[in-house]
Formats: C-alpha cells, structure tokens, sequence
C-alpha cells in the first residue's frame, strides 16, 4: 500500500540507496512514495498474490487507486510500461515505469474472511485483512474500507 503525494513535493534526493522489504508470507506491507520516487515489488517465491492498493495522502483514504479508473483510461487492458494507474478522481496516480510479470488481475476484489468462512475455513488470513492491518496507523478502521486492487 502506498501513499504517493503530487504537488509540491520535492524528489527525494536520498542516495542511500534502495531499501529493501521482505514481507511474511499472508501479511501486509504499508509504505510511503513521495513524488519522483520509484518501487519495485518483486515475487520472490513465484506464483504469489500480491494485492497493491494505493491512496493519495492527505484525503483520508478517499482518493485511491482505481481500477476501475484504469480499465476506462487503458480500454480494459493491462497497464505497459509508460502507462499511468488512475485514481477514484479520475487523476493519474502512478506510472508504470517496468513490468517483468505482465499478468494482471485487475477485475476482482481482494479476498476477504467471509469469502473463507463461507466455504468452512476460519481463522484464515486475507488480503483485505492483510491491507486493513498495516493501514489501521493511517486512519483505515475496517477491512470493508479496502479498495479492490
């Protein structure tokens, strides 16, 4: 999840180098991107779900990525290289600058507990569980409030 910031924010000039997040398998990850600076979120295992969910800092998690927004903008097809992902207020939220994967689900939601109790399993770690957990220090109080990916 993260959180990048459009006007007036500097690029960052740290040449410390880049860092790096090993996330436990069925757990979340929550960072901030300032403006200029760049991510890569990397399979390490192969064959993983990763859910990236993204929200405009300074809105209270209303403005968000939207896939919904990026289907329209791409014409339903998975964002290339050199394309944007579009936020909820029809705003371009992050480019594309590199994608080794080039298969993406862009249509369904995150999975969610209910999805498993339904079918008999309980106490079985989600995705939306997952994003809720390390976003609750930026103000998100439910799983219910998590954008699909």
């Amino acid at each position: 999840m993260v959180f990048p910031e459009f006007a007036g924010v500097p690029t960052s000039n740290d040449q410390s180098g880049p860092k790096t997040h090993i996330v436990k398998a069925a757990h979340g990850f929550a960072f901030e991107v300032r403006k200029g600076e760049h991510f890569r979120v990397v399979d390490l295992y192969g064959e993983q779900v990763v859910d990236f969910a993204a929200w405009v800092r300074g809105t209270d998690l209303v403005q968000k990525l939207s896939m919904a927004y990026t289907r329209y903008h791409l014409g339903g097809v998975t964002p290339a290289a050199g394309e944007y992902l579009w936020t909820n207020k029809d705003e371009p939220i992050l480019k594309v600058v590199a994608d080794t994967v080039k298969v993406h689900d862009q249509t369904f939601m995150s999975c969610f507990p209910e999805m498993y109790s339904k079918r008999g399993v309980h106490d079985h770690r989600s995705c939306a569980t997952n994003i809720a957990e390390v976003m609750r220090p930026y103000g998100m109080g439910s799983y219910l409030e998590v954008t699909d990916p």
